[in-house]
Formats: structure tokens, sequence, C-alpha cells
């Protein structure tokens, strides 16, 4: 339950002047009010609320704003009905911007780990089924953040450095471009309960390990321990 006194509430701000406010800045400060001021938005409360913001033409930033608080204060009905209207009467998709710490660690980590499996060569082959999986988990990731058009991006640059026995599965993922998509999907029942099986031979655990040594990088580490089980005499 979330209590008043626990959350940064404004109650003794000044009275807002409507009429020196435009369109988008009125939805914004009822979509802020029906949050500081109810534990949960009702059904026909957030169907009211889409229709507000249909009727202002809010654009992508302000539904961004919108989609924050209500995940700020963890009000995941809300938000599930707001993305439903949204997406029912108006096909809209709403996407926030990632900060560029958050884009780079993306890129960063897949980047250098396909870099580091086409260096190995004669162990390329077998180095590359490391890349499906972590490819699986940072594209889920960025959708369940709501980065939609990162991981659109994501996909389209790394998507082709899949190896073919994984074709009909790409495509399947491609399909996935929302948190409701990705929800009801088989990757969330497969990739978010079951750890995938890599085996390797001898030398290319070594070299696998010897680069996630070097690149020392927590967030990788735990990008494989977490869902990768890794096969190999070594271990």
């Amino acid at each position: 339950m979330i209590k008043m006194e626990h959350i940064n509430t404004v109650p003794n701000s000044p009275a807002v002047n409507y009429q020196q406010m435009n369109s988008t800045q009125q939805t914004m400060h009822s979509y802020q009010t029906h949050v500081y001021h109810n534990e949960q938005v009702p059904a026909q409360n957030a169907s009211n609320m889409q229709q507000n913001a249909q009727g202002n033409d809010l654009d992508q930033n302000d539904l961004g704003q919108i989609l924050r608080i209500f995940q700020k204060y963890n009000l995941k009905e809300s938000e599930e009905i707001f993305r439903r209207e949204l997406n029912r009467k108006n096909g809209i998709e709403v996407s926030l911007d990632p900060s560029q710490k958050e884009r780079e660690f993306y890129y960063d980590i897949y980047e250098s780990l396909t870099r580091f499996v086409e260096s190995t060569k004669e162990n390329k082959y077998e180095l590359s089924q490391v890349l499906y999986p972590i490819f699986i988990h940072l594209y889920m990731d960025m959708i369940n953040k709501d980065y939609l058009k990162l991981a659109q991006e994501f996909f389209n640059k790394y998507s082709t450095v899949q190896t073919s026995n994984h074709a009909l599965d790409i495509k399947k993922l491609k399909l996935i471009t929302n948190k409701d998509q990705l929800n009801r999907s088989e990757f969330r029942e497969t990739y978010g309960t079951t750890k995938y099986n890599v085996k390797l031979s001898d030398e290319s655990y070594r070299l696998l390990k010897d680069f996630v040594k070097v690149k020392n990088s927590k967030p990788l580490v735990d990008l494989i321990k977490e869902n990768m089980m890794l096969e190999s005499n070594l271990i």
C-alpha cells in the first residue's frame, strides 16, 4: 500500500491556473494528480485519462513521463490499462529514452563480445553459441524497460550475427516490439526461467574465461552466470 507520507507529494502547492496552461500541461497535471492522490487508478479513470491524452495530442516525451510516474509508484495495473488503451485506440507504443550511459552499456557488452568471438578464428563457431542467449536477454531487458526504439536499433544491428540455426527464433523475436507481447511470448517462459546450455571445448572455455577476466565487467559476468549453463571439462 502506498502511503502519502512515503512519496513526494506537494499538498501545499499553489493553486493551478488552468487558463494559463496549454493543453499538454493540463493533461500532464491531470495524470500527476491521479497518481499523487490515489493508491491506484481505476480502469475507467485510466481510460478517461487516455482519451484526454488523445484529445490533447501528447507526444512521445509526454507519454513517456506519464509512464515513468506509473512505474515510479509501482502502479502496474494502471500502467497496463494505459498501454492497452493507447495501443487499442491509437496504435501507439510508448518508447522511453535511455540515458547515454545505459545505451553505451548494452552496446559495449555486445560489441565487445562479438569482436571477441570474431577474433578467436578456430574457435569462432563454437564460441558463437554464447552470442545468442546474451542477445536475447539484452533485447528482452530493453523491451522490459520500454526502451523500444533502442531495442529495435539493437536488433537491426546484431540479429545478423546470429548463427543460422537460430533463424526461426530471430524471426519470432522481431515480432516482439513491446512489453505486453514479450510477457505473452515463449521467450519470456523459456529464457525467463531456464538457463541456456552451452557446451564448450576446454580451449574455447579457457578463451572465454580469459576474455571475461580481461573485460572485467560485472554485468557481463552476471549475464553469463544468471542465464547460461556452461559445460566444459575445465569447470
